[in-house]
């Protein structure tokens, strides 16, 4: 018997109207309205049961904003609760990063002076159970989800070490979250050296504290890297900026509409603005990052040197619902000093006559065009002069006065680090191993940046490692020695002393960093005219 399979549609007719010239108040009202039925009539009468409303109506409210532009986006309660530790400078936790190997997680990195540095976990641990559900098995992400969800901000975790089960309550604080990741002196040199990672809450002290104790050991010319830094608050990227130039210097200028419009200007001499610096930017390098970067060279006080930067000039405002879900709204645009849009335009062309008007070498210009072609590049791109007669790239982003593209990871040790073997020969070789253990356990931080090197006695254990698990290339072991060699010291510093362990460990091996110095005399120019 042949059926027949028929669409019906009920056509169920809610009247809404409204004319040309109704207030906007009304527009909206019916519009809620509309979204109120839509809402009441799938809970009615979807023909599957149990539709989460709540999950559908999040789904469309982004979906507005997101019609808007790319920036504007809306946050569920969980989501936003996120956002506001990433860029607050702390977040609720234990202060453990956990690190899969084989079926267990494991305790890869203790923060100094959290929860579970005070009750004693240590790298190695290997967790069985949190809050008595069985845990061999499991993700990191997972088992971070379970800790977050514990009552009375209180952990129950079983670990395993030295063959022995101990149960361990950890209590569930405020966690510090540093934006200053690396504060390093170059021996020798008198150069200082700051990597921040976000614009937050606790950067201005962060920085200034970081920024004073290089002075007080004999630092006179700074580096400030912001390379991966992807933005954060407005108005700690103003305090911060305010630092290094003079009174009346603009900072930046946010337009839009008249409510939202504002210039910012320097109101006092800023605490270091005779210091010569250099910054450091890439082409993630973002918001907050470029609002600094091109305040530096719009109002000639620092050389800015690397890649095209992001390009995301765009500035959002955060609205907050009492079930502590938000959304995030375009409301303007930053513009630098001198005028320069950072906002990059979406569709690029790219025209190289814009280079007949600046003074530079043949190098530099091919060096230039090279880079734009590869970034995007830019129609007609418009050329601005600061007082002292610098010519400066618009058309959106912080193009930088010095380009040095930077060395990406190489794929084979790309791949040792994805696949998690890097981390566990680490593990195994100096931490499973209680000589080698007792060998860098007595190392405090300059001893291990300036002093500890990874042998080649440990690169020929790695390699043996590696055949054992079928994953040696003889040919990219070899090309990639001295990298594979530097990434091995930088996660013994990160599983050590953190992300400033890591960070700082390859900076002091980046080839990048000794071109750079050499471009201080430029610099020192700027702050003595």
């Amino acid at each position: 018997m042949k059926k027949n399979l028929l669409l019906i549609l009920l056509p169920l007719i809610f009247s809404f109207s409204y004319a040309k010239n109704d207030s906007l108040e009304n527009v909206i009202e019916i519009q809620v309205q509309k979204f109120k039925n839509i809402l009441e009539v799938v809970s009615a009468n979807y023909y599957k049961e149990n539709i989460d409303i709540s999950k559908i109506s999040e789904n469309a409210f982004n979906s507005l904003l997101q019609s808007l532009d790319k920036f504007s986006t809306y946050f569920n309660a969980s989501q936003y609760e996120k956002i506001k530790d990433a860029f607050k400078g702390s977040g609720e936790g234990i202060g453990v990063q956990f690190f899969r190997r084989g079926d267990s997680l494991m305790v890869f990195n203790v923060l100094k002076g959290s929860p579970a540095d005070s009750v004693g976990l240590t790298v190695g641990d290997r967790i069985i159970y949190i809050n008595h559900e069985y845990f061999v098995g499991r993700d990191a992400q997972s088992a971070y989800r379970k800790i977050s969800e514990s009552q009375n901000k209180k952990c129950i975790l079983t670990i395993k070490r030295g063959g022995f089960l101990k149960e361990v309550e950890v209590p569930i604080a405020e966690t510090q979250i540093p934006s200053v990741v690396v504060s390093v002196e170059f021996k020798g040199t008198s150069v200082g050296l700051i990597k921040l990672t976000r614009f937050s809450l606790s950067t201005f002290s962060e920085f200034t504290r970081a920024f004073d104790s290089l002075v007080k050991i004999g630092c006179k010319r700074f580096i400030i890297d912001l390379r991966g830094n992807q933005g954060g608050y407005l108005d700690e990227t103003v305090k911060l900026v305010e630092l290094f130039l003079k009174k009346g210097d603009t900072i930046v200028v946010v337009s839009g509409r008249e409510v939202h419009r504002k210039v910012y200007i320097c109101e006092k001499d800023g605490k270091y603005k005779n210091y010569p610096l250099i910054v450091l930017v890439d082409k993630n390098s973002a918001s907050a990052s470029e609002i600094f970067a091109s305040a530096m060279q719009d109002n000639d006080r620092a050389i800015v040197v690397g890649e095209r930067t992001f390009g995301k000039g765009l500035v959002q405002r955060t609205w907050e619902f009492k079930d502590g879900s938000a959304f995030r709204l375009t409301t303007g645009e930053y513009v630098s000093p001198l005028g320069r849009n950072i906002q990059k335009p979406e569709v690029e062309n790219v025209d190289l006559g814009a280079f007949a008007d600046l003074t530079l070498g043949k190098e530099q210009k091919e060096m230039i065009e090279e880079l734009i072609k590869k970034t995007g590049g830019a129609t007609n791109l418009p050329i601005y002069y600061t007082k002292k007669g610098r010519a400066l790239f618009g058309g959106g982003a912080v193009v930088p006065d010095y380009f040095f593209q930077y060395d990406t990871l190489p794929p084979y040790l790309n791949k040792l680090k994805n696949n998690g073997l890097l981390n566990d020969f680490v593990l195994r070789y100096f931490f499973d191993n209680q000589q080698n253990y007792l060998e860098i356990s007595k190392l405090n931080f300059q001893n291990f940046l300036f002093k500890f090197e990874v042998s080649d006695r440990v690169m020929s254990s790695f390699k043996q490692y590696l055949m054992q698990t079928n994953s040696y290339l003889e040919k990219y072991f070899d090309e990639e020695y001295y990298k594979i060699k530097s990434e091995i010291k930088a996660t013994l510093g990160y599983i050590l002393f953190g992300d400033s362990g890591y960070f700082s460990t390859l900076l002091l091996q980046d080839t990048i960093i000794g071109k750079v110095q050499n471009l201080f005399g430029e610099a020192e120019k700027l702050v003595q005219q």
